[in-house]
């Protein structure tokens, strides 16, 4: 399985990920609809912090999913195992980035 390397901007920072080549089009069109909605609410509400941005486009996006039907399953169990996935990434990615920063 091939991957490719990208980076997406949402919020003013930039995120490295490694996708499928053909899911690019999604990330890029799903960072692309974050930054629009965070560009909405900075207008609207005159909301300058960008986490508050991030949680009210987040919110949305939660509240058109559950709109639709689409609410998810939560199993704590897998819940877990998916959250010590994603700190093991964090940690891969700090260590990376701590590593080469004395470069």
């Amino acid at each position: 399985m091939s991957v490719k390397s990208i980076k997406l901007e949402i919020g003013n920072r930039v995120y490295p990920m490694h996708v499928k080549p053909e899911q690019e089009p999604l990330f890029l069109q799903a960072a692309n609809f974050i930054n629009q909605r965070i560009k909405e609410y900075e207008q609207r509400y005159a909301v300058r912090d960008m986490q508050d941005l991030l949680a009210m486009a987040a919110l949305e996006l939660a509240n058109q999913k559950f709109k639709n039907g689409d609410i998810p399953n939560f199993d704590i169990e897998t819940e877990h195992e998916n959250l010590g996935q994603q700190i093991t990434e964090m940690e891969r990615f700090l260590s990376h980035f701590l590593d080469n920063r004395n470069l």
